[in-house]
């Protein structure tokens, strides 16, 4: 039914009939657009201005001695409103032919394929830094819910019926789930549908205030990050 009338709806039993209403989110609102992208704004240049270019120089150091090939790992995500584009992570793993159900392969705790530095940026989500230029850009905001590999969005969209729900808002770096601990492989239906239970709630409770408890939250986890950080 969402993607038939193009907006999000909910179902309502209202006096013994059944109907369909659209699904009112705050982010609809254009004064709160802007709070959210002025928030965003706010953390992501001096993020991409002042951290970024040094940890870049360390982890191309770092990769150079432990696991030769590109600084960056780049590879389709479906974005807002279904779109897809091209997201930049450090690479944390060793090179490897490139092949679709691989790369669709979540990684799991001691993967063989992450080598040393890429292990410890990833437990202290330093990876996804580079994210922070698609924020800059417009692609991604600072917070909403984690983007996937297209493989795996089809795939969890099977198993969870308002999946694509999630879908309305941009993508973020983090999220109301990743700063509550669901992070790394996800690997029951359980968990994913916990997960898609709180993008959920935050899309339809968003504020800025809100924003800033996740961001706060996150930033707290890479110095004493969740053991389902790997």
């Amino acid at each position: 039914m969402d993607q038939l009338l193009g907006h999000p709806v909910e179902s309502v039993d209202e006096g013994g009939h059944h109907f369909f209403t659209l699904h009112y989110e705050p982010l609809e609102e254009p004064v709160n657009r802007v709070l959210k992208r002025t928030f965003d704004l706010m953390v992501a240049l001096p993020v991409v201005c002042l951290i970024l270019p040094p940890v870049m120089l360390v982890v191309w150091l770092g990769q150079r001695w432990q696991a030769p090939g590109p600084l960056f790992h780049t590879r389709l995500r479906t974005g807002g409103r279904h779109g897809e584009f091209a997201m930049l992570k450090f690479r944390s793993m060793h090179m490897a032919p490139i092949e679709a159900k691989a790369e669709a392969q979540q990684a799991s705790a001691d993967d063989p394929r992450i080598y040393p530095l890429g292990r410890f940026l990833r437990r202290h989500s330093l990876d996804e830094l580079p994210q922070f230029w698609h924020v800059l850009m417009g692609s991604m905001s600072v917070v909403g819910p984690r983007p996937v590999m297209p493989l795996l969005d089809e795939e969890f969209a099977r198993q969870v019926q308002a999946y694509r729900s999630k879908h309305w808002v941009k993508p973020g770096i983090t999220g109301l789930a990743q700063s509550g601990g669901f992070r790394g492989e996800i690997k029951t239906t359980a968990e994913l549908q916990e997960r898609i239970r709180l993008d959920l709630y935050y899309i339809a409770n968003w504020s800025f205030w809100l924003d800033v408890q996740i961001t706060l939250k996150t930033a707290a986890q890479l110095i004493f990050p969740p053991s389902s950080a790997y």
